[in-house]
C-alpha cells in the first residue's frame, strides 16, 4: 500500500525474500530524505546457512515479526516466521 510519508509506514511486520550461499545480511534503516546525517534507527537481519538456517538480528525499528522465504545454494527453500 502506498503511503504519503515514511512516518506512515508501519514496520512491525516485514517480508524477506532472498538467496544465500553461506551468509547474507539485509539492512533496513530510516531515512527522512532530507538530512545528510545517518539516521538513528536501523535493523540488520543476518541469515547464515551451514546445512541449517540460522537467523540473528541487531538494531531496532519496531519490527516484531519477519516472514522469510529463503533459497540456499543447495537449492533448498526455507520458509517461516522469525519473531524479534
Amino acid at each position: 500500500e502506498v503511503k504519503n510519508s515514511v512516518d506512515d509506514i508501519k514496520l512491525d511486520v516485514l517480508n524477506c525474500i532472498g538467496y544465500i550461499e553461506d551468509t547474507a545480511t539485509y539492512s533496513l534503516y530510516t531515512d527522512d530524505g532530507i538530512s545528510r546525517e545517518p539516521q538513528a534507527q536501523y535493523f540488520d537481519l543476518k541469515f547464515a546457512y551451514n546445512g541449517e538456517l540460522t537467523i540473528t538480528h541487531k538494531g531496532n525499528i519496531g519490527c516484531k515479526t519477519i516472514h522469510y522465504d529463503i533459497v540456499t545454494a543447495d537449492q533448498k527453500r526455507h520458509k517461516g516466521v522469525y519473531h524479534v
